[in-house]
């Protein structure tokens, strides 16, 4: 199944602000994707990476560093649209099959733990939205 017009000109759009260093939120913008995918009749599922180490009482995210920014872009949690093993995620420049999407985008295996599962992702998403109306 294409992907929409609408869904690949947002992805567009996403990619160019991360190149450009604009303010960017991949939970917002993973959101959005998850949103138009479930217009477009598709199953999304949003993802989280995270590299936890547990020190003594307290949990340390290590720093998640895409590649094709050379360390100049760094989170502590990343989030990503999936749907039928696809991940799109702008950082990536295009979606990717999730085998191979951490050692593409990161350089090394990431695991990708369910954020929101893919049947719950509407109702999470109208809750999102509930909630961020005045």
């Amino acid at each position: 199944m294409a992907l929409s017009p609408t869904v690949k000109s947002f992805f567009r759009a996403q990619t160019a602000l991360i190149e450009e260093r604009g303010f960017w939120n991949c939970l917002s913008a993973v959101e959005t994707l998850a949103a138009l995918l479930l217009e477009g009749g598709r199953s999304p599922w949003i993802g989280r990476l995270r590299k936890s180490e547990a020190r003594g009482d307290t949990v340390f995210h290590g720093p998640l560093m895409p590649l094709r920014f050379h360390g100049a872009i760094t989170w502590t949690t990343h989030y990503v649209c999936i749907e039928r093993g696809i991940v799109y995620d702008p950082v990536a420049l295009r979606p990717l099959p999730l085998r191979r999407y951490s050692q593409a985008v990161f350089g090394e295996e990431i695991p990708i733990e369910t954020f929101v599962a893919e049947g719950d992702a509407e109702k999470y998403l109208r809750s999102r939205s509930l909630r961020s109306s005045p």
